[in-house]
């Protein structure tokens, strides 16, 4: 307690599922998020609310866009490491797309549009009902230090065999100084932002 304030990590008992239930992107201009004061106990509080900044517009395509991933493919990693004083997250997301063909080749470009000229946010809902923010560019209204995703080593393969894959892999990259923050405002909350083609 002299040099730091230490802090126990339990979990509740029971199951506690691993997977991505879905996956959205969106836009960071578009999205800001509600965030409480740090405290001694809690220094990277949590999401409460998520909301449509000034100008953007639902009807005009400031969108949650799903990313239909094959059931159980679904994968999210952050890997932490320390060079001295510095520390970094990489993060990435995997998981499989259906059905090569024009469309799958569309979706991989807007995504890597997006990588090159602005940047991609995500929203992940867990197997247990948590949602995740990665990418997110406004807090409380400001501008939080650049966290950028991007399209970077998807893949597109039509296998050899009936049973073979036909489609694509998905892979979403990027670096930051901590670890995903969790949104608690509920999965209701994000509905009348979600396109439904």
């Amino acid at each position: 307690m002299l040099s730091f304030q230490g802090q126990s990590y339990k979990t509740p008992c029971g199951p506690i599922s691993g997977g991505i239930s879905e996956l959205f992107w969106f836009d960071p201009e578009d999205y800001g998020f509600t965030q409480a004061a740090p405290t001694a106990a809690l220094i990277l509080p949590p999401y409460t609310a998520i909301e449509l900044r000034d100008g953007a517009v639902v009807a005009d395509g400031a969108k949650l866009f799903p990313i239909d991933l094959e059931d159980e493919t679904g994968k999210f990693t952050a890997k932490q490491t320390l060079n001295g004083r510095s520390e970094k997250w990489d993060y990435e997301i995997t998981g499989e797309l259906g059905k090569m063909g024009n469309s799958l080749t569309n979706f991989f470009a807007r995504l890597s549009a997006a990588s090159i000229c602005s940047n991609i946010g995500l929203v992940i809902v867990d197997n247990t009902g948590s949602i995740h923010v990665l990418a997110e560019k406004w807090v409380n209204d400001k501008v939080i230090p650049k966290f950028k995703m991007k399209n970077d080593g998807s893949e597109i393969h039509l296998e050899e065999k009936f049973d073979g894959k036909n489609g694509g892999t998905l892979s979403l990259k990027g670096v930051y100084s901590r670890g995903p923050l969790e949104y608690t405002g509920g999965r209701d909350s994000l509905e009348a932002f979600i396109d439904k083609p």
